[in-house]
């Protein structure tokens, strides 16, 4: 693979760890401001709701951020190019 080809792959994995990294941070801060907003610790049911979507979203955006991390690190450490961006033949 030629050399400004790996530059481009890595940038746009590095670009997707950071997105995945942005999203995953501000399903976080999200789930955790809807959890102290219940000084209780006993939601009303709309809180319960709100907070296992929040959760959901956290898990997802984690899953999306791991992905990501893997993906750049499997490319950098091993040179395995994720399929996806793989260069036509």
């Amino acid at each position: 693979m030629r050399d400004d080809a790996r530059q481009v792959i890595a940038r746009r994995l590095a670009l997707e760890v950071e997105a995945s990294w942005y999203e995953y941070s501000r399903a976080t801060k999200e789930f955790n401001d809807i959890i102290h907003e219940v000084p209780s610790g006993l939601p009303h049911p709309d809180g319960a709701v709100r907070i296992a979507q929040a959760g959901r979203e956290s898990r997802r955006t984690l899953d999306l951020y791991s992905t990501a991390l893997h993906r750049y690190s499997e490319f950098v450490l091993h040179g395995v190019t994720p399929k996806d961006l793989e260069e036509p033949e």
